[in-house]
């Protein structure tokens, strides 16, 4: 995988700075790889756009978690509501998951979540 590229589609996504965020990135490549089809073409565009795209959501993840409790300016602590940004970067990461259909093993169901009836 072109980690250059993952790298840039990062900070295309995420809006951040890829440097800053490269453990994650590679992580997210790692993950990539190994979901991939024995066989498959490795230097595939598309597989840097899902490494990305995971690496946005563990650091959506993380971010909220960090910033679930906030303190106010008054000493008081705040709920913040920054945990709706984790639905947006499941988006991303279904649709390059489908993307690359294609290249990826079906290793099983993979639940990722529900909404209401």
């Amino acid at each position: 995988m072109n980690l250059e590229r993952a790298m840039k589609d990062f900070e295309l996504i995420s809006g951040k700075n890829a440097e800053e965020f490269l453990s994650l990135i590679k992580l997210s490549a790692a993950e990539v790889e190994r979901r991939l089809k024995s066989g498959t073409d490795k230097t595939d565009e598309r597989l840097c756009g899902l490494c990305a795209a995971l690496a946005n959501l563990k650091c959506v993840e993380i971010e909220c978690a960090r910033e679930k409790l906030m303190l106010t300016p008054g000493g008081g602590v705040a709920v913040n509501s920054s945990q709706d940004r984790i639905p947006f970067a499941e988006e991303i990461v279904k649709k390059y998951t489908a993307l690359c259909a294609d290249l990826l093993a079906d290793d099983g169901f993979v639940f990722l979540g529900a909404k209401g009836w």
